[in-house]
């Protein structure tokens, strides 16, 4: 009879041991380790996040690119031009910084943003040494 009583208690201080261990499970690229869960799939080089979209479903998102230079320096626009292209702004909410300053969009005192050819126009024309921020992204909308 002690044996039993023995064997019954190693039986459920096992199982309590083991209750306490990550898990995994196998088919799924999921891991959960004290209350972290880890999920590893085809995006994992990909920059961004997950989102709540409300009622127990996420969806992943891609939080978009920023630029930022001095004008004069290599592959960047020249002082006294006013143009700048790039593919990264194509179909993205643009948003530009000089100085620290955020630009109002398409006024003849800040900047002209083309979305669709990736473009941004800058007024009055770049300055020697200025330093641009240039801020493109996905799916959010940050309109002033």
């Amino acid at each position: 009879m002690g044996h039993y009583l023995v064997f019954a208690c190693l039986l459920v201080s096992a199982h309590q041991v083991m209750a306490q261990s990550p898990m995994r499970v196998t088919p799924d690229s999921i891991k959960v380790t004290n209350a972290e869960v880890v999920v590893r799939n085809a995006t994992k080089d990909i920059p961004g996040y997950l989102y709540n979209n409300g009622n127990g479903t996420t969806a992943f998102k891609i939080t978009g690119k920023a630029i930022q230079f001095t004008v004069g320096n290599a592959g960047f626009p020249a002082a006294g031009d006013s143009i700048y292209i790039s593919s990264e702004l194509v179909k993205r909410n643009v948003k530009v910084w000089r100085y620290g300053l955020l630009q109002p969009a398409n006024s003849s005192s800040g900047v002209s943003i083309d979305t669709l050819a990736g473009k941004v126009i800058f007024r009055p024309a770049l300055t020697l040494k200025e330093r641009i921020y240039i801020e493109a992204l996905n799916s959010v909308d940050l309109s002033l």
